[in-house]
């Protein structure tokens, strides 16, 4: 019974060594697989004309998934997005706070959440 007392901590300290090495360097591979996706402008915060269309740079890095982009106006589906990186011209926004999202999603169409958001205000 000593024995087992001494191996388990042993065992225990084993494993958390082998984590500590190899766990750090498997995680950024996986979640850069994932993909990501990114607005380039406007800036969060921007203060956009209301009567005027506005522009919505974006790039997005694709997971081992594949798949595309969205562009989400208020939680609204506004634009099926083909390119990687691009730009989106909005039609006009009523005057207010607006809450736009790039998403990335798989090849039927669901977010795959991996999303960036900005928020907006028209004048």
């Amino acid at each position: 019974m000593h024995k087992t007392r001494i191996l388990l901590p042993v065992c225990w300290l084993t494993f958390c060594s082998f984590c500590s090495l190899y766990a750090p360097h498997a995680l950024p591979a996986a979640h850069a697989a994932d993909g990501n996706v990114t607005i380039l402008s406007p800036a969060d915060g921007a203060k956009l004309g209301a009567a005027t269309k506005n522009k919505v740079t974006y790039e997005a890095t694709l997971g081992a998934a594949g798949g595309h982009v969205h562009l989400y106006v208020d939680d609204e589906e506004t634009a099926v997005l083909r390119q990687h990186k691009g730009e989106y011209v909005l039609d006009p926004l009523a005057p207010g706070n607006h809450r736009v999202c790039i998403k990335l999603v798989n090849k039927a169409h669901v977010p795959t959440g991996m999303e960036h958001c900005i928020n907006v205000t028209a004048q």
